[in-house]
């Protein structure tokens, strides 16, 4: 079979279409966890800005300690800061993780399914032909 019979014989998918049957699929499937998925994730992306801010809170007020315009206990509090901000952005972060893992897992189940729906509906008989399972094997 030539390439350009094989390539129309294929049906084309765009790149966009894939993006929304993904999106259409996974938010019908679960809903509620690819929100809070999502949810971490803003909070994970956030965490940079905020480690950002405590850490130069922290050594300004090291700065005002050395310079004796602040007392040392804002250092320490300062200190505090920093390290809540680290710890609740590995939460998320591990909070992610797993739902990802969760979520992929899932969506890997029901994407099968699928697949299985739709090949259950191909006459057996053309399993056996090789340029259609060529076809199949390529697409997937």
């Amino acid at each position: 079979m030539t390439k350009s019979k094989e390539t129309n014989m294929r049906t084309k998918v765009s790149f966009l279409k894939m993006t929304r049957f993904g999106l259409k699929t996974t938010m019908k499937e679960m809903p509620i966890t690819f929100l809070i998925l999502n949810i971490f994730g803003v909070l994970r992306a956030l965490q940079f800005g905020l480690i950002t801010m405590a850490t130069q809170m922290f050594f300004d007020s090291v700065e005002d300690a050395i310079a004796q315009a602040e007392s040392i206990s804002h250092v320490y509090w300062m200190i505090v800061l920093v390290s809540v901000v680290m710890v609740f952005g590995n939460l998320a972060l591990q909070m992610h993780f797993f739902l990802w893992g969760v979520s992929y897992d899932r969506m890997d189940g029901v994407m099968k399914r699928l697949l299985h729906q739709k090949m259950s509906k191909i006459n057996p008989i053309l399993l056996e032909i090789p340029p259609f399972t060529m076809i199949l094997t390529k697409q997937f």
